[in-house]
């Protein structure tokens, strides 16, 4: 089984790569970390067992934005940082090794996961394939982080279309701003389409659990938690109890000069 050594190992070999043509390549990675993610990227692809060859890709997509100019997962500023071909590898192999020792750590009586990788509003109950319990989630906050932007970088460097993403991802701050912009009523249809599948797919006694939080656009602050209320009481589900809590400053995810967020609700709702 090839491991992460390996593959820093035989990527350090390769004589000479040409890196892929991303946007704006230049400004966000210095040529060695790009020649050294190309020659990861290149080796891991190769590797044939499916598990061990996502475990490599986990790995190496989780240390993009610390090798790259990139200030923060949370904060899209280019800054300087001193970062050698040799650290890509070294960065690599720790994030290997510190996903392997999770894995660990987990117990052997864990039921297996399925993922869905499908648009939400796309997803009908014969995809999900099976009565659900309780449903936890944590739907966009609208012009508040854009997930697309700040993962871009991720994307293009596995093989993906963040464009494409960007396009259907739901409150991404670009479809606020363009020729037709998306409005509030927009985001409240699409949070009521996902209400009547969670309502269609949860038991009786079942719980929907929601961590939510306020937006602004253009200048106007939306109760996205008021919202999702009425819509999930619209559909038949009963709210138990709301909790506020306060977000951290230290530990913001959202672009603040839009949505001024500070506390969001969570919300928990019962299918009677």
């Amino acid at each position: 089984m090839k491991t992460a050594y390996d593959c820093a190992y035989e990527a350090s070999g390769i004589e000479s790569v040409t890196i892929p043509e991303i946007p704006n390549l230049t400004h966000w990675f210095c040529e060695e970390v790009s020649i050294g993610l190309t020659k990861l990227t290149q080796v891991i692809r190769r590797v044939v067992d499916e598990g061990v060859r996502d475990h490599l890709r986990l790995a190496l997509s989780s240390i993009i934005v610390r090798v790259s100019n990139q200030d923060s997962d949370t904060r899209y500023a280019s800054v300087h940082k001193t970062v050698s071909e040799a650290d890509v590898y070294v960065q690599f192999k720790k994030a290997s090794r510190k996903l392997a020792q999770a894995k660990l750590g987990m117990s052997d009586n864990l039921q297996p996961a399925r993922v869905l990788n499908k648009d939400v509003l796309n997803v009908s109950p014969s995809d999900i394939g099976t009565a659900v319990g309780m449903v936890i989630t944590s739907p966009p906050y609208p012009n508040a982080y854009e997930y697309w932007l700040y993962h871009k970088y991720r994307m293009w460097w596995l093989g993906w279309d963040p464009i494409g993403v960007r396009e259907a991802e739901i409150g991404a701050r670009p479809h606020y701003f363009r020729k037709n912009p998306a409005t509030v009523e927009d985001f409240r249809l699409q949070m009521v389409q996902v209400v009547a599948l969670v309502e269609r797919i949860l038991v009786k006694g079942g719980y929907f659990c929601v961590v939510v939080g306020r937006s602004k656009i253009h200048g106007k602050e939306v109760d996205n938690s008021s919202m999702f209320t009425l819509a999930t009481q619209n559909a038949g589900m009963r709210l138990l109890t709301t909790l506020a809590r306060t977000i951290s400053p230290s530990r913001k995810s959202f672009n603040l000069s839009h949505a001024r967020i500070k506390t969001e609700d969570i919300l928990v709702f019962l299918k009677p």
